[in-house]
C-alpha cells in the first residue's frame, strides 16, 4: 500500500541509490534524487539541483553518500542512512521495497558471504583467466556449448563485467573467504594430481564422499540450460567436460564441513544460487557426474591441456598446468 502524498528523497545516485530509486518508483512513490553537480546536466530531468532541494521536499530521506543537508530537512521527515534501518523507516519503506529484515553481526555477514561466493567466484574467475591465456572465447570450444557449461560461461562473463574491486575485496579483505579460497586451491591441486597421476580410486573417493546437499537440482532440465548458450554449434556436437572447477568447489565444501545452501539469505542470493546450483545439478545427475569423472581420468585431451589450461594460476606452479574446466 502506497502512503499518499509521501515523497522519497535519495542523496547519492550511485549503484545503490539508483536501485532504491527504481524500486520506490515502481511501487508508486514520487522520488527526488541528487548527485554531484557535474552530473546534474546529464540527469536534469531526474535529479533535483542539490541535496538541500531533496531534503526540503521529501518525507523519507535516504543518505547513500557521506553528506549533510540536515538544516534543510522537511519537518517530520524520516531520515536514514542507506545501511541503517529503524522502526519508522521499516513502516514507510520496506513494504514498498518488498524486503525483509535479517539481523546479522558483521562476522556472520562475512562468513555467509564467503560460504556462498568465495569458492564459486574463484572457479569462475579461473575459467576466465584460462580462456584469456589460451586466447579463445568459450562459446567456440565444444566443451563449453551445452548444459551447465552455458551457466559457467554466463556466470564468468557476469563477474568479469562487474566492478573488479567488489570481487577483489571479497577475496582479500574477508578473513572467512581467505580460508575457503585456500581450501579450494588445495582441493583443485589434489584432484588435478590424481587426474594426471592415474590415481583413480583416490579421485573417485574424493568426489563421492562429498555426496549431494539437496534433494533436487536448482535447474530443472538440460533444455533450460541450453537456452543460455552463446554458441552457434548444436549442443549434440559438444565434447565431454571434466567440470574440474565445480568438482573442486564441492570437495572444498565437504572438507570444510559446510553447506553453502544453508546461507542463501543475502540480498544477492539469486546470483549465488546460480553458481551453487550448477554444482548441485552435476551431483544430482549420476550419469553426468560419472561422465565428468571419466573425462577427468581418461580423456588425454583434457589432461594434456587443450583449450582452457591455466598455467600456474591456481597455485599449482609452472610444472603442473591446471586444467580448469
Amino acid at each position: 500500500m502506497v502512503i499518499p502524498n509521501f515523497e522519497i528523497g535519495i542523496i547519492g545516485a550511485g549503484d545503490m541509490g539508483m536501485l532504491y530509486a527504481k524500486r520506490f518508483r515502481a511501487a508508486g512513490y514520487p522520488v527526488n534524487i541528487c548527485d554531484t553537480p557535474e552530473r546534474f546536466e546529464t540527469w536534469a530531468s531526474t535529479f533535483c539541483c542539490d541535496g538541500y532541494a531533496v531534503s526540503r521536499r521529501s518525507d523519507f530521506i535516504i543518505y547513500s553518500v557521506p553528506a549533510e543537508y540536515g538544516r534543510a530537512t522537511k519537518l517530520h521527515a524520516i531520515v536514514a542512512g542507506q545501511t541503517s534501518v529503524k522502526t519508522p523507516e521499516i513502516a514507510a519503506a520496506l513494504g514498498a521495497l518488498e524486503a525483509r529484515m535479517i539481523y546479522l553481526t558483521y562476522q556472520e555477514h562475512d562468513r555467509i558471504t564467503a560460504d556462498t561466493q568465495a569458492a564459486t567466484h574463484l572457479a569462475f574467475l579461473s575459467l576466465g583467466t584460462a580462456w584469456c591465456l589460451q586466447g579463445y572465447h568459450p562459446w567456440i570450444n565444444p566443451q563449453f556449448i551445452a548444459g551447465i557449461n552455458n551457466v559457467k560461461v554466463a556466470m564468468a562473463l557476469r563477474i568479469y563485467a562487474s566492478k573488479w574491486h567488489v570481487y577483489a575485496g571479497l577475496a582479500i579483505m574477508n578473513p572467512h573467504a581467505k580460508t575457503q579460497l585456500q581450501c579450494y586451491v588445495e582441493s583443485l591441486q589434489i584432484l588435478y594430481k590424481c587426474m594426471v597421476g592415474g590415481r583413480r580410486d583416490e579421485f573417485t573417493k574424493l568426489i563421492y564422499d562429498r555426496g549431494r546437499l539437496s534433494a533436487r537440482p536448482f535447474f530443472s532440465t538440460t533444455e533450460t540450460l541450453d537456452q543460455l548458450s552463446l554458441a552457434q554449434v548444436p549442443p549434440n556436437e559438444s565434447r565431454p567436460n571434466s567440470h574440474l572447477s565445480l568438482l573442486s568447489a564441492a570437495v572444498c565444501w565437504h572438507k570444510m564441513q559446510m553447506s553453502p545452501y544453508d546461507n542463501l539469505i543475502m540480498p544477492d542470493a539469486r546470483r549465488s544460487a546460480c553458481g551453487l546450483g550448477i554444482v548441485e545439478y552435476l551431483f544430482c545427475n549420476a550419469e553426468m557426474l560419472k561422465e565428468a569423472i571419466e573425462t577427468a581420468l581418461d580423456d588425454r585431451y583434457t589432461q594434456a591441456g587443450g583449450p582452457g589450461v591455466l598455467h600456474g594460476g591456481i597455485g599449482l606452479g609452472p610444472v603442473h598446468p591446471a586444467r580448469v574446466v
